[in-house]
Parts: structure tokens; sequence; C-alpha cells
């Protein structure tokens, strides 16, 4: 609890939305990563400039709207510092593999090209007989 009374992860989605749900059911509201020490600001702004997401915060954590009541949240613990076990250890067994996260984009187009213009578009060559997206044509056919 903080000085609004509320657990720390519902005062800090205060003011991001009032769905108290995904699509009116039950789902995951949120995801929250601990980051390394004095990265949060970054990462705040790599969802905003990049995906255009709205992103509330402060030094110690970042909260970042991906879609309707749904958010990625980034939180540096400052007095405990992230080992490389313990954010490897974040991604679960596999070290991520399989994982998957939405992130509902309202300008695609412009989002495409802003990743691309830094390399940051890529086509999972797994999946290349289904689909491809180094190109926007590519992208908004899929």
């Amino acid at each position: 609890n903080n000085a609004t009374g509320l657990p720390v992860m519902e005062a800090r989605h205060v003011g991001l939305d009032e769905g108290m749900s995904v699509r009116g059911k039950p789902g995951i509201r949120y995801v929250e990563f601990r980051v390394r020490s004095g990265t949060v600001q970054a990462i705040g702004r790599f969802y905003k400039e990049l995906f255009g997401c709205r992103v509330t915060g402060d030094q110690s954590c970042v909260v970042v709207c991906v879609g309707p009541s749904c958010h990625l949240a980034f939180s540096d613990v400052a007095d405990a510092s992230l080992t490389d076990d313990e954010e490897a250890g974040q991604a679960g067994k596999g070290g991520g593999e399989g994982l998957h996260v939405c992130i509902y984009v309202a300008d695609f187009k412009a989002c495409h090209d802003r990743l691309r213009s830094r390399g940051l578009v890529w086509s999972n060559p797994r999946f290349l007989h289904l689909d491809k997206c180094d190109t926007y044509a590519e992208a908004a056919a899929s």
C-alpha cells in the first residue's frame, strides 16, 4: 500500500483507464517486469515513440498501455539490483521462447515505418511460408 491506500500496482494504474477486465471478460490486465536500474525512462520512451503507446510513471516505474485495459509495467527496484539470473528467469524456462505480447497500434503504417527505419522489423524464418512483414505491404497483407 501507498499514500493512496491502494495496492502499489493498482495505484500505478489509476487514470490509465477504468476498465477492470479485457473486453468485459476476465483477463490479464498487466504484466510487470523488473528492469535494470536507471532504464525505466528509456523503456517508456521506446514504447511511446515507436508504438505511440500511452505511458505514465515516474523514475522507478513506467506503465505502458498496449491495448484496452492491458498494460506492461516496468519497475526499477533501486535498492535490489537485478541479477543476470533474475533477469533471465523472468522469461521462464526456455528463455521466453514462444512468448508473445500483442500491442494494439492506431497508425500501423507510421509505426511500421518507425520500426523499420531502426532495423526493428523482422520476419521469423520459421514462418515465412505463412507470413512476412519486411515491407509495409507484406505486413498489411497478413
